[in-house]
């Protein structure tokens, strides 16, 4: 098991590792001079063990040891910590190509010709000090948001129960006062439960469209496919009432199959077009879903004869929560484009909007032709 890293600290400890005495005093004065914390050993093993005893920040080994040879040691070195947790650099006698290039292949970070040219060796030093802390401060950061995704799934299992359930019994109650007219005759007093009613279904809405949010780091199979024209045809259904009740005209090109997760990208089909056909000012609504196949990508549009947005305010508009309209005006909770953004994102594409005001909007989003194979690939459920 590796060892816990070691945080930057003012001066950054190195370990000297030579057999030859006289070198490792030229460099731990080097060291010294320079305000680094300096050990030393005279051999593999004993380097081996002051590694174990406490992590230095950095190796600077010898390549010619008798015993233990430098080769072997970062052989071990390497075995347990990779190349920026404990970078190390040769010291080779003299500049040989074969030797260096396999101390190299093995996870060297640098090599160093002895006798060591001291400006050079520091610079070199330095380099990989700096390297090293830029690493470590990354990983910190990766561990805290590792962290803080785990508490937003913890807040994610607590929407989906604790805060749903009671609304969910808010909202029963209403409904059964409102149907046996119990107590809410007057106008006035249905108008305040037919309220309170409307406020408790918006939360539960608001509330699962978070946790749908908050799911959607999900890894899946890059090799998994996708035929879009049923995503697009589920999409159209789940819109049927909204399409019927406004006349929306809907036309669409042909729909390929592509690497991706089909269900959540009917999601991103559902949100453009459901948006397409409500921001709209008495207008009968003219939508068009259009596919171009690029040399690396899939690039849709969806198309509309809407009421636009300001070029300076479209790049808000995939934020959390984010609105350009009030709720009066147009009903939602912002979290529609928030959530494509995490859809397109996580399959490797991009989303953005050209629009203008009175002027319609066309959002476009991309697809890669090949499945993406990061070294984390997040993608959705």
């Amino acid at each position: 098991m590796k060892k816990s890293l070691p945080s930057d600290g003012p001066a950054a400890s190195i370990l000297v590792v030579d057999d030859e005495e006289w070198s490792r005093e030229m460099l731990l004065h080097l060291l010294r001079g320079a305000q680094f914390a300096a050990l030393q050993a005279g051999d593999g093993p004993s380097s081996l063990a002051l590694i174990e005893a406490g992590t230095p920040d950095l190796v600077l080994l010898d390549n010619r040891m008798p015993g233990m040879t430098g080769t072997e040691v970062l052989m071990h070195i390497r075995a347990r910590f990779d190349v920026l947790e404990l970078p190390v650099i040769m010291l080779t006698s003299e500049d040989d190509p074969s030797e260096v290039a396999k101390a190299l292949e093995l996870g060297a970070n640098d090599y160093i010709i002895k006798p060591a040219n001291l400006t050079v060796a520091l610079a070199r030093i330095r380099t990989q000090l700096i390297a090293r802390r830029a690493e470590m401060r990354y990983r910190r950061a990766a561990k805290e948001l590792q962290r803080s995704n785990r508490d937003l799934e913890q807040f994610a299992l607590v929407a989906s129960h604790d805060l749903q359930e009671p609304l969910r019994k808010v909202t029963g109650a209403l409904a059964l006062l409102v149907r046996r007219n119990l107590g809410v005759n007057e106008p006035e007093s249905r108008e305040l439960v037919e309220l309170a009613v409307d406020g408790a279904r918006r939360m539960q809405q608001l509330i699962r469209d978070l946790l749908e949010y908050s799911r959607l780091r999900t890894r899946r199979d890059p090799a998994e496919m996708a035929d879009l024209g049923e995503s697009l045809r589920v999409a159209l259904a789940d819109l049927g009432p909204a399409i019927a009740e406004t006349r929306a005209a809907i036309v669409h090109d042909a729909m390929p199959v592509i690497n991706g997760d089909g269900r959540q990208l009917t999601r991103v089909f559902a949100n453009l077009i459901g948006n397409a056909i409500k921001f709209q000012k008495n207008t009968t609504p003219e939508v068009h879903i259009a596919v171009v196949k690029g040399t690396r990508d899939w690039e849709f549009s969806v198309s509309d004869n809407g009421i636009g947005i300001d070029p300076e305010r479209a790049g808000r508009l995939f934020s959390v929560f984010e609105r350009l309209h009030s709720r009066s005006e147009y009903p939602g909770n912002g979290l529609g484009l928030a959530i494509c953004r995490q859809i397109v994102e996580a399959h490797g594409g991009q989303i953005w909007v050209d629009s203008a005001p009175r002027k319609g909007s066309t959002f476009r989003f991309t697809i890669p032709l090949a499945p993406q194979l990061p070294d984390e690939p997040w993608f959705v459920a």
